[in-house]
């Protein structure tokens, strides 16, 4: 399969952004216990001071540390409330790391361990396998782990284990497809990846993703004529599909993929039992 997409590029970025915090959030996120500001301003360099209070409070709103942006609305805050007048955000990853373990520290994180990651792997294919949205797995997985107290994984991490899921789940299903490979209903879903004559380096399947929606007469005639092949077979493998367990929901899933995928990810695929699942769910 391709890159799966989780969340849209706005929502990534949104993700990967800091906490948008209200006045009140603000007082809220940034109040440090007394003990603990004189810990810091015995420990902690003065000029990186206010990059640790406000990964302190991103932690207590997210569950996360954050790239913080020089124009960050959040710096003016806590240089007022605790008056500093310098903040650096050029620090060294030595110093970074133990900055971020004294923070976990403080507020009782726990480890992400192989067993943390399991739990969030096992929820991520239980939603998988009854197909859920993988927004709704993306966000899950952070009130997952919330819930279990630990630091919130990258967008990378969390996306590498939902694409996992959901080959997972895919792989299940074309492992159920395999006995009917030879079947001949199969072998006529082969002319969508096949070139369309009427038109150089153009395939078949080019002229089905999107069906037209105009009412002149020639082009519903057209849209019918394609609505009639789809149609035919689907029923040539309507008791494939029964057997394997492709539910609508699971064919619209994966027929998503190929509305939205470049032709040439399906045509150039090794596997042809692969290739013909994704037909079979556009069908």
């Amino acid at each position: 399969m391709a890159r799966i997409q989780i969340l849209s590029k706005q929502q990534e970025k949104s993700f990967n952004a800091t906490p948008r915090l209200s006045y009140q959030e603000k007082n809220y996120y940034f109040d440090l216990p007394t003990d603990l500001i004189d810990l810091l301003y015995t420990t902690i360099k003065p000029t990186n001071l206010a990059y640790v209070i406000l990964q302190y409070g991103f932690f207590r709103a997210a569950n996360r540390f954050f790239d913080i942006p020089t124009d960050d609305e959040n710096i003016e805050f806590v240089k007022k409330r605790y008056k500093l007048d310098v903040i650096d955000l050029d620090i060294a990853s030595s110093s970074l790391n133990r900055y971020h373990r004294l923070i976990k520290a403080r507020l009782a994180i726990n480890d992400y361990t192989d067993e943390m990651k399991a739990a969030l792997q096992k929820e991520a294919i239980e939603m998988a396998n009854t197909f859920q949205d993988r927004r709704k797995i993306f966000f899950a997985l952070i009130r997952l782990s919330k819930d279990l107290n630990i630091e919130v994984p990258s967008f990378t991490q969390l996306s590498l284990i939902i694409s996992e899921a959901l080959d997972r789940q895919k792989n299940s299903l074309i492992d159920r497809l395999r006995p009917y490979e030879k079947d001949a209903g199969l072998d006529e879903l082969d002319m969508f990846t096949q070139k369309d004559d009427e038109y150089k380096n153009r395939y078949n399947i080019m002229s089905f993703k999107k069906l037209g929606h105009s009412t002149a007469k020639g082009k519903m005639g057209e849209s019918l004529a394609k609505l009639k092949i789809i149609k035919t077979k689907f029923t040539l493998n309507e008791k494939t599909i029964e057997r394997i367990g492709l539910t609508p929901n699971i064919a619209r899933y994966y027929a998503r993929w190929i509305e939205k995928s470049q032709v040439s990810q399906l045509t150039q695929k090794r596997d042809a039992l692969d290739v013909r699942f994704l037909l079979l769910s556009f069908i």
